[in-house]
């Protein structure tokens, strides 16, 4: 195993997200406790199991936002990256297949979102979680990934002590 010269972890932190989230579980076990204390004798087993249904959706989405994680490392040989949890298996870049790489840092308002910006329609592919900043690696193939980084200048460092140009 390659030792690895830079590593970051990555989590999903949409604060947004997760207030969402809470204020439907209020509503649902509002809901919950206005259909049993208000109106016991119409409280059927389908609309209880309605409710409870929804509560577990809700936690479930709770559970999913929370592990979605991107794991980045460099080592002497390759760029690595992983997004759990719908990536088995890491995405290896070998700095023999990168051309260039260039620092992007998207302006402030493009972070309001809470999803950042889309590069889709520049032919860009981009991985990771929500970020303002990243590093786009130009590959010899033509095509460019971005890869979403809060830690951009020590990504750029270790890419050019690799001997990878910096594109401008």
């Amino acid at each position: 195993m390659a030792q690895k010269v830079f590593k970051e972890k990555q989590k999903r932190q949409e604060w947004e997200v997760y207030a969402f989230l809470a204020i439907l579980s209020v509503l649902v076990i509002s809901a919950m406790a206005n259909l049993l204390l208000s109106a016991p004798q119409s409280a059927t087993a389908s609309n209880l199991g309605f409710l409870i249904l929804c509560l577990v959706l809700i936690a479930g989405a709770a559970v999913y936002f929370r592990q979605c994680t991107m794991v980045t490392s460099i080592t002497h040989k390759e760029v690595r990256y992983k997004r759990k949890p719908w990536q088995v298996k890491k995405t290896k870049l070998s700095f023999k297949d990168i051309e260039s790489f260039a620092h992007v840092d998207a302006p402030r308002a493009a972070s309001y979102s809470g999803w950042n910006i889309s590069y889709a329609s520049a032919g860009v592919q981009s991985v990771g979680v929500p970020s303002r900043s990243g590093i786009e690696l130009h590959l010899k193939g033509g095509q460019t990934v971005l890869i979403n980084s809060r830690n951009t200048e020590r990504f750029a460092q270790v890419l050019r002590g690799a001997g990878l140009e910096q594109a401008s």
